[in-house]
C-alpha cells in the first residue's frame, strides 16, 4: 500500500494479520505513533513504514519480530533513542532509521548485527563516539551515518570491512587523522569524510582503492601532500576543497609541496628529548614499586599518541592502553602515534617507526594486567637505551 495517499493513524487492528510476510505503508501521509501491535506479527519479514508523519518513540514491540529482514522507517518524525533491542534481531539485512529526530549515542547492540548488508542512521541527532565495535560489521556494504553529532575518532577496525562500498560520515564533529587502515577497503566506490574536524595527512594507501569513484574529504584540517596514485587521478579540487594546509599536483588548485629535512631532523630532536631524559631519571629515581611502573608506561602512552586516559574516545570497553594494544597487534600504530613525530614521506620512516613501535611495546610491558607480568625497572632502562642508540 505504498504511494497511495492514505491519511490517518495506522489501525492497531492490523497486529490480526498474523500471518502476513511483509507490509508496506511507505510514501503515504500516516500520523500518530506506530501501533504496538506489529509485534504480534511475528512472521514479517519486511516493515516498511519510511516516508510518512509518524512521530513518538520507536516501540520495543518491533524487537518481536524475530524473523525481520528489512527495517525501513526513515523519513518520519521518530524521536528519542534507538532501541537496544534491535541488536537482538540478528536477521535484519536491511535498517534504515534515517532523517528522523533521534537523539542520543548508537546503541552497541547494533555492532551485534554482524549479517547487516545496508545500515542508514544518517540525519538524526546522534551523538558519541564510533567504537571498534563498528569493525564487526564484516558484510555490510553501505554504512551512512552522516549528518549527526559523532565525535571523537575514526576507529581503525573500519578498515577491515572488505565487503563496504559506500562509507559516508559527513556533517559530523569527527576528529583526529583518517587511518591508514582504509586502504584495505578493496571494494569501497563511495568514501564522503567532508565537513569534520579531522586531522593529519590523507593516507598514501587510499591509493589502493581501485574501484573509488567518489571521494570527498573537504572542509576538514588535513595537511600534507594529496596522493596522485590510482583512484586520485580522477579526481579533482572539489574533493579537498576547505582544508587549507593540503599541497600537491596543480590539478588540485592547491600549492605545491615543498621538500625539505627540517621535518626530519625535528622528529628526531623531539624523540631524543623525550627518551633521553627519561632513561637517566629512571636510573636515578628508584620506580620500583608497581605503581611508580605502571604510571610510567602510561605516561609513554600518552606522550606519544598524544592521548589521555580521560578522553572521549575512550568508554567503558575501551581505555588507552588497549587502544595502544590493538594498533601493535594490527601493525597500524601509525594511525595512533602523534603526528607531529612521524610521516610517511620522510626518508627515514621505517626506522622511526620500529623505534616507535619498541616504545609502545615497553609501555605494553610496563602496563600488564598482572604485576608479575610487567617489565622489571632495569629491564626498561635497558631498553630505553637501546631506543636511544637507533636515533643517534
Amino acid at each position: 500500500m505504498g504511494n497511495c495517499n492514505i491519511r490517518g493513524n495506522i489501525p492497531e487492528e492490523i497486529g490480526n494479520l498474523k500471518n502476513l510476510i511483509a507490509l508496506y505503508l511507505d510514501h503515504n501521509e500516516f500520523n500518530g505513533i506506530t501501533p504496538t501491535t506489529f509485534g504480534r506479527l511475528q512472521k514479517l519479514q519486511g516493515l516498511r513504514i519510511q516516508n510518512n508523519n509518524l512521530e513518538g518513540t520507536i516501540p520495543d514491540d518491533l524487537c518481536q519480530l524475530v524473523r525481520l529482514a528489512d527495517l525501513f522507517l526513515g523519513n518520519n518524525k521518530f524521536s528519542g533513542s534507538i532501541p537496544a533491542c534491535l541488536g537482538n534481531l540478528t536477521s535484519i539485512r536491511r535498517l534504515s532509521l534515517a532523517s528522523n529526530m533521534l537523539t542520543s549515542i548508537i546503541p552497541s547492540t547494533l555492532w551485534n548485527l554482524k549479517d547487516i548488508l545496508f545500515i542508514n542512521l544518517s540525519s538524526n541527532s546522534l551523538n558519541g563516539s564510533l567504537p571498534l565495535d563498528i569493525g564487526s560489521l564484516k558484510v555490510a556494504a553501505t554504512i551512512d551515518l552522516s549528518r549527526n553529532h559523532l565525535s571523537g575518532g575514526i576507529p581503525t577496525t573500519i578498515g577491515g570491512l572488505k565487503d563496504l562500498q559506500s562509507f559516508s560520515l559527513i556533517y559530523n564533529r569527527l576528529e583526529g587523522p583518517i587511518p591508514e587502515s582504509f586502504g584495505g577497503l578493496t571494494n569501497l566506490e563511495f568514501l564522503d569524510l567532508s565537513n569534520n574536524n579531522l586531522i593529519g595527512v590523507i593516507p598514501v594507501s587510499l591509493e589502493a582503492l581501485i574501484y573509488l569513484k567518489y571521494l570527498n574529504f573537504s572542509f576538514n584540517k588535513l595537511q600534507g601532500q594529496i596522493p596522485e596514485g590510482g583512484s586520485f587521478a580522477n579526481f579533482s579540487a572539489e574533493s579537498f576543497v576547505g582544508n587549507l594546509a593540503l599541497c600537491g599536483s596543480t590539478q588540485f588548485q592547491v600549492p605545491p609541496c615543498k621538500t625539505s629535512t627540517l621535518g626530519k631532523s625535528r622528529t628526531r630532536i623531539v624523540l631524543l628529548r623525550i627518551v633521553l631524559p627519561l632513561s637517566i631519571v629512571l636510573t636515578i629515581i628508584v620506580l620500583a614499586l608497581i605503581i611508580g611502573l605502571l604510571s610510567y608506561g602510561i605516561l609513554l602512552m600518552e606522550t606519544f599518541t598524544r592521548k589521555r586516559p580521560t578522553d572521549e574516545i575512550f568508554d567503558g570497553e575501551t581505555c588507552l592502553r588497549t587502544w595502544t594494544g590493538e594498533s601493535l597487534l594490527d601493525n597500524s600504530i601509525i594511525e595512533v602515534v602523534d603526528r607531529d613525530l612521524v610521516s610517511r614521506e620522510e626518508m627515514d620512516f621505517s626506522s622511526r617507526e620500529e623505534c616507535l613501535l619498541c616504545i609502545l611495546n615497553l609501555a605494553m610491558d610496563c602496563t600488564a594486567d598482572l604485576p608479575e607480568k610487567r617489565i622489571d625497572m632495569k629491564n626498561v632502562v635497558s631498553r630505553l637505551v637501546k631506543i636511544r642508540v637507533t636515533l643517534s
